[in-house]
């Protein structure tokens, strides 16, 4: 197995990427969960490279381009990589180069929309920079490059690599949520999520907030909108409410756990209209302590077609199963 020292000595002396690439030496991005994304142009690969396997030395994972990919699939590829809630943050590493890809636009762009965690490593020196950013002719690159260095701690390139690291680790960490304010109870609402690329989700019971655990009872309304690639959700004990259309458009959602409500005093609510447009979930089991509402008059989209009510479920207004007021399901 070659050694790191190898692996640095190769790319030391390489003459092109495409010998890196041929000469197998850069390990695997890793995917998992947890991992930093790397945004750089592949005219520094040398110094990134080194940079990368000391990191990696240093047990932080990465994703990054070996320069094997290109063309719109790869950065749509690019774009999940950098909105996934795995990716724990964004690490650019600045040159002329870099300021002048249109490519490394389109990430700097996917990482200040979706408000991810990033630093900077400066592989040219602070004249480099300004040189890069004045010589770039497109306003909105300038203005945005500009902006992202602005807000951004810059690390020199030749800053030791357990510094880079920690200062990496230190990176605030990506929330999943988005969270109501506490009510009196302490009891919290999400209202909507950050990654619309997962595919399985088990929403959490409680939300830790200023030291005290707050309780999540509600799945607002339009929460996980279009979370295409969404398959299975498992919800905590205690929920109260799901609110109107939380699961619209989850197209690939077949399995849906509703746990076990509060319904001690009172029965949670469910709006039906919460899977409308959920075109693979065909099955829902209702548990107890539920009552199962509509809260919309305007005929929508569900594709449910076995709906069963364990006892002590209910239907607004209706008797138990066979449930005939459930209009929207069109094949139940």
């Amino acid at each position: 197995m070659i050694s790191v020292e190898e692996r640095l000595e190769l790319i030391r002396n390489s003459k092109s990427l495409r010998e890196v690439q041929n000469a197998g030496v850069m390990p695997e991005p890793d995917s998992g969960e947890g991992y930093y994304f790397i945004s750089y142009s592949h005219k520094d690969y040398k110094q990134v490279f080194e940079s990368i396997l000391g990191l990696q030395n240093e047990n932080i994972k990465l994703w990054y381009d070996r320069g094997l990919e290109t063309g719109k699939s790869w950065l749509k590829d690019v774009r999940k990589r950098i909105y996934s809630y795995h990716c724990k943050g964004v690490i650019f590493y600045i040159s002329r180069d870099f300021l002048q890809s249109p490519s490394i636009w389109n990430e700097v762009d996917f990482v200040l929309r979706n408000k991810k965690s990033y630093l900077c490593v400066n592989l040219i020196g602070s004249d480099g920079i300004s040189e890069g950013l004045n010589a770039i002719q497109d306003d909105r690159a300038k203005n945005m490059l500009h902006k992202m260095m602005g807000k951004s701690a810059m690390i020199d390139s030749t800053a030791p690599i357990a510094g880079l690291a920690k200062r990496i680790s230190a990176l605030k960490q990506p929330q999943l949520f988005s969270f109501s304010k506490p009510d009196s109870n302490n009891h919290v609402s999400i209202l909507s999520i950050k990654d619309l690329t997962l595919r399985e989700l088990k929403i959490p019971p409680l939300r830790r907030r200023k030291g005290i655990d707050c309780h999540v009872t509600e799945l607002a309304p339009l929460c996980f909108t279009n979370c295409i690639y969404l398959e299975k959700v498992k919800l905590p004990d205690g929920w109260e409410t799901i609110g109107d259309y939380a699961f619209y458009n989850c197209i690939s959602l077949t399995e849906v756990d509703l746990g076990s409500p509060a319904g001690k005093e009172r029965d949670a609510r469910l709006a039906i209209e919460a899977f409308e447009g959920c075109s693979s979930l065909k099955e829902l089991t209702i548990p107890p302590h539920v009552e199962l509402v509509k809260t919309c008059n305007v005929a929508g989209r569900l594709y449910i077609e076995k709906l069963t009510f364990l006892p002590r479920s209910h239907v607004e207004e209706y008797p138990p199963p066979p449930c005939r007021c459930v209009p929207l399901c069109r094949k139940l």
